[in-house]
C-alpha cells in the first residue's frame, strides 16, 4: 500500500552536501545529518574542554588546528564547533566563524570585522568602562548593584557622581592591561566615550586614515597591510576574550594564506607566532581549517604554538552505515538501511573513496534513481538499491578520469577473459602506439583500443587523425576502436567517423556495453587514405573541399598550399645538439649551469639520511630540506636550470640558423621574462640548507656566486652572441 507517494518520499540527502554557515546560530542539528566520526570526536574533545573550564582562565587559551581534502566537512565540522560554542558561553559575538579570504591576512581581519560588527564590539569595549565605573564605586563604597549592562558613559558618569577623568584613567589602565599598543588603546577608549567616533574608529579599523580624534592623540598609521592587520585581531581578540571571558574564533580556508602575501615570510610567520601566543594568553580560543598541507606551511616555531591539530579522513564502512540510519530516521522517524542493499557501504565506499561529500551526494542521487520509475512508492516500498543502481548514480556524478576509463577498460576485458595488454608499440614508430591490445578473438587479429584525453580542439583532432594514420600503417586491417574520457566535439565526432567509420566510445552509463560491442564487432574496411601517408591524402582532400565551397572564408592561398604540402613530404631537418655553440658562449652557459647544479647537489644527503636508516633520519632531512622556504629555493633553482636549457638549446638553433641580430634579441628577452617570473632572490634560501660544493668558500658564499653568475645574464650571451657571429662572418 502507498504511504502517500512524494510527500512523504522526500529525498533523506542533500543534493550539494555543501555546509551553510548561514545555519549558525539557528540549529544546524535540524537540517544537517551528523555523524562522530573518530577524528570529529578528537577535535571536539578539546573544544569542550575549553568550553567546560571555569571562568578566570586566562593564559588557558589554545589553539586547534584541522585539516583535510576538500569535501572531508571541515566547514561541517566548523559551523557545528561555534554553534557549540554560542550554546555554551550563552553570549552572542563570542563565537565567531570567519572565512579567510584571498588577499591574505588583510582580508581575514576586515571578514572578522564583519563577523563582529561595529555595535558589538562597542559593547564589548564597554564593558572595560563598567568594570572601571565598579571599581572607582568600590574604592569609595559606593552602592552600584544597578550598573551592570549600562553602557551610556555620560549618564552613568551623572547618576553616581563619578569623574570622567578618573574614570577614563582606569579603562586606559584596563586596556593597557590587554594590549601595549598605544595606538588601540586609544582607539578602543574613544570609541567607548563617545558614540559620535563609533563610526569614524570603525573606518580606521576598516583601512581608512585615522580621523582627526586619532590624529589628534598621534594615532598616524592604517591598518592597510597584512602585519598591521594581524596586529589589530591580536588586540581585539585580547579585548573580546578579555574580562575572563571566552572567545572562540574559527577561520576557514586558511591553506593558501601565507603564499597570497606580499609580505616576507619570516616576518610573517612571526606575527602569526604572536596572534596565538596572543590567543592562548588572553584565554581565546582559536580553530584554524584548511586543506592536507596547512601544517606544513607553518614554521616550526608556530607548529609549536598548535596545541591540538587533527587531520579529517573518509568515512568508514560503518561511518556510511550510520549516516544512513541517522538520515532516515531525521526524515521518515526510523533507524533504517533499506532500500540500500546489504553491503552497500562497501561499494559506496569503493567508488567515492569515503569522501564525505561524494559519500551524500551518491546517496542523493541513488534515492532519486530508485524512485523514478515509482512515483507513488513510499519509503518504504522503493526497489531495492544494488550495486548497479549505485554504479550509475556514481557514473552520473563523478566526472570521468583516463584512471576511471582505463580501469573500465580493464574490467569489460576481464569479464569476457579476453587477453589484454597495456601501452603497447606496434612498430618501430613512436606513433603507432596503443593504450591497449585486446585478444577479443577475431580473425583479424587484436584490437587496438585507443584511449584519448580529450577530443575538444582542433589540434586534439589533427594529432588523433594521425595516430589512427600511425596505427593503420602498421597492419591494414588492425581493427580499432576509440574510447574518449571526455565528451567530444561535433567536429571530433565527424573526423572520428571519417577514419574510423565508427562512433568513438563515450564514458558513460552505457560504457561497458558500448566497448563490449566495440570489441565484439567484426573490422572495418580500412579505405585508401588510412594508412601510413594518411595525413597527405587528408591535407589533399581539404584543399579539394575548400576549392569546391569558396575556402569558407578561409583564404585560398597557393603558395600557403604548397607551402603546407611540402612541410607534410619534406625530410625532417635534424635539430642541433644544445652543445653546438661557440666556446665563448658555451662556456657562459656551463658556468651558470654547474654552479646552479651545485646548488641541488642534495644526493649525498639522501644517501646519509638512507645510511642511518630509521624514522629519524628522514625526519632530520625533512626539517632542513622541506621547509617551506626551502623547497621555494630548490623549485626556483630547478626551474632555473630548465630556463637555461631551453635558452642554450635555441640559441644553438640560431646559430644553425645564421638568425639575424633581431630573432637573437627576441631569445635572449624570452629569457630574461622567463628569469623575471622566478626572481634570483628566490635561491637565496638555498644556503641554509645546501652544502657547499667548495667547502672553502662556504654555502652562503656558493650562493651568492651563482645568483652573481646569473645576474644579466641574457645580456652577457647576447653580446658573447653577436661576438662569435662576427667572427664567424
Amino acid at each position: 500500500m502507498s504511504t502517500g507517494g512524494h510527500a512523504l518520499r522526500r529525498n533523506p540527502f542533500r543534493s550539494t552536501a555543501v555546509a551553510d554557515t548561514a545555519l549558525i546560530g539557528r540549529d544546524p542539528n535540524g537540517v544537517e545529518t551528523n555523524v562522530d566520526t573518530a577524528a570529529q570526536q578528537r577535535v571536539l574533545a578539546p573544544l569542550r574542554a575549553y568550553l567546560a573550564g571555569e571562568d578566570g582562565h586566562r593564559g588557558n587559551g589554545t589553539t586547534i588546528v584541522v585539516s583535510g581534502d576538500y569535501g572531508t566537512g571541515k566547514t561541517h565540522l566548523l559551523v557545528r564547533m561555534v554553534d557549540e560554542a554560542l550554546a555554551a558561553i550563552g553570549e552572542p559575538g563570542r563565537a565567531l566563524y570567519v572565512v579567510a579570504g584571498e588577499d591574505g591576512f588583510l582580508a581575514l581581519f576586515r571578514n572578522f570585522l564583519k563577523a563582529v560588527t561595529k555595535d558589538e564590539l562597542v559593547r564589548q569595549v564597554s564593558q572595560y568602562y563598567a568594570d572601571a565605573v565598579q571599581a572607582e564605586l568600590a574604592a569609595n563604597d559606593v552602592p552600584h548593584a544597578g550598573l551592570a549592562g549600562r553602557a551610556d558613559t555620560s549618564e552613568v558618569e551623572r547618576e553616581y557622581d563619578v569623574l570622567s577623568s578618573v574614570v577614563n584613567r582606569r579603562v586606559h589602565e584596563n586596556l593597557a592591561r590587554v594590549t601595549d599598543n598605544a595606538d588601540f588603546t586609544t582607539a578602543l577608549s574613544l570609541l567607548m566615550r563617545d558614540k559620535r567616533l563609533a563610526d569614524p574608529v570603525w573606518e580606521w579599523l576598516n583601512g581608512a586614515e585615522p580621523p582627526v580624534a586619532l590624529r589628534n592623540r598621534r594615532v598616524q598609521h592604517r591598518i592597510d597591510n597584512d602585519l598591521a592587520a594581524l596586529d589589530a585581531l591580536g588586540v581585539l581578540a585580547l579585548v573580546l576574550g578579555g574580562r575572563d571571558q571566552k572567545f572562540v574564533l574559527a577561520v576557514d580556508e586558511m591553506s593558501d594564506i601565507f603564499a597570497r602575501s606580499d609580505t616576507p615570510r619570516e616576518r610573517l610567520m612571526e606575527a602569526f607566532r604572536v596572534l596565538l601566543e596572543t590567543a592562548k594568553r588572553s584565554g581565546a580560543c582559536f580553530i584554524l581549517c584548511g586543506l592536507p598541507d596547512l601544517m606544513e606551511s607553518l614554521s616550526p616555531k608556530v607548529r609549536e604554538r598548535v596545541g591540538v591539530h587533527v587531520e579529517l579522513g573518509g568515512f568508514t564502512e560503518n561511518d556510511i552505515i550510520e549516516f544512513i540510519l541517522r538520515s532516515h530516521e531525521r526524515t521518515f522517524g526510523e533507524r533504517r538501511f533499506a532500500p540500500f542493499a546489504e553491503h552497500a557501504q562497501r561499494t559506496i565506499r569503493d567508488f567515492t573513496r569515503g569522501n564525505p561529500r561524494q559519500v551524500v551526494r551518491l546517496l542523493h542521487r541513488a534515492f532519486a534513481l530508485a524512485g523514478a520509475g515509482h512515483p507513488d512508492a513510499g519509503p518504504t516500498e522503493l526497489p531495492e538499491i544494488t550495486h548497479d543502481v549505485l554504479y550509475q548514480a556514481a557514473s552520473l556524478l563523478t566526472p570521468p578520469t583516463f584512471d576511471t576509463v582505463v580501469d573500465e577498460i580493464r574490467m569489460v576485458a576481464a569479464q569476457h577473459g579476453w587477453p589484454i595488454r597495456q601501452e603497447q608499440t606496434l612498430a618501430l614508430d613512436p606513433h603507432a602506439w596503443a593504450e591497449f591490445r585486446v585478444e577479443s578473438g577475431h580473425r583479424d587479429g587484436d584490437f587496438a583500443v585507443l584511449v584519448a584525453r580529450s577530443l575538444l580542439s582542433d589540434t586534439e583532432i589533427r594529432r588523433f587523425v594521425d595516430w589512427v594514420a600511425a596505427v593503420r600503417g602498421t597492419e591494414e586491417n588492425r581493427p580499432i576502436a576509440l574510447v574518449t574520457v571526455g565528451t567530444p566535439s561535433n567536429s571530433a565526432l565527424v573526423a572520428v567517423r571519417q577514419v574510423l567509420h565508427a562512433e568513438p566510445i563515450v564514458r558513460r552509463t552505457t560504457f561497458q556495453a558500448d566497448l563490449t560491442a566495440a570489441l565484439s564487432a567484426g573490422p572495418v574496411p580500412v579505405h585508401p587514405g588510412q594508412g601510413a601517408l594518411a595525413h597527405v591524402s587528408r591535407t589533399l582532400d581539404e584543399i579539394k573541399a575548400m576549392l569546391a565551397t569558396g575556402a569558407h572564408g578561409r583564404e585560398l592561398n597557393p603558395r600557403a598550399i604548397a607551402q603546407e604540402i611540402a612541410a607534410y613530404l619534406a625530410p625532417a631537418r635534424p635539430e642541433p645538439r644544445a652543445d653546438e655553440l661557440p666556446d665563448p658562449v658555451a662556456d657562459l652557459f656551463t658556468l651558470a649551469e654547474d654552479r646552479l647544479s651545485a646548488l641541488l647537489a642534495i644526493e649525498p644527503r639522501v644517501r646519509a639520511a638512507f645510511d642511518r636508516g630509521g624514522y629519524d633520519s628522514a625526519a632530520a632531512f625533512r626539517s632542513r630540506f622541506f621547509e617551506p622556504a626551502a623547497r621555494q629555493a630548490i623549485g626556483a633553482a630547478a626551474v632555473m636550470g630548465v630556463f637555461l636549457h631551453g635558452f642554450r638549446v635555441r640559441l644553438a638553433r640560431w646559430f644553425h640558423e645564421s638568425g639575424d641580430d633581431h630573432a637573437l634579441a627576441a631569445i635572449c628577452e624570452t629569457y630574461q621574462a622567463m628569469e623575471d617570473w622566478v626572481p634570483l632572490s628566490d635561491l637565496a634560501p638555498l644556503a641554509a640548507v645546501v652544502d657547499a660544493p667548495v667547502p672553502a668558500i662556504g654555502a652562503s658564499t656558493a650562493v651568492e656566486q651563482a645568483i652573481g653568475t646569473l645576474t644579466g645574464f641574457a645580456a652577457k650571451v647576447r653580446d658573447a652572441a653577436l661576438d662569435a657571429a662576427s667572427e664567424r662572418a
